[in-house]
């Protein structure tokens, strides 16, 4: 998905992003992790969107890169972080 160097950047930003409000506010549970979520898509949706801006690519790639970079960030963002928690509270309980 990332085979054009300057992808790498706006990733990295959104990634991180997700990574420090989990930590950030994870003492709030699931909201926190929504929204989360949310500001990796908003990140990498306006990176992607400036950076299309700046270069010119097919509609058609435009697009579609574009769509992944929205909604499905969220969606996969709190699916992971559920399934996170979820092994996380296994493990936990789990006598060694």
């Amino acid at each position: 998905m990332l085979p054009f160097f300057p992808f790498v950047f706006p990733v990295a930003l959104g990634n991180s992003f997700y990574i420090w409000a989990a930590w950030r506010w994870q003492r709030y549970g699931l909201p926190a992790f929504c929204g989360g979520a949310l500001g990796k898509a908003a990140i990498l949706y306006g990176s992607f969107y400036l950076l299309f801006a700046c270069i010119a690519f097919p509609p058609a790639v435009r697009h579609m890169l574009l769509f992944a970079m929205s909604w499905p960030q969220i969606v996969t963002g709190v699916i992971g972080a559920v399934i996170g928690r979820e092994v996380s509270r296994f493990a936990a309980s789990r006598p060694e």
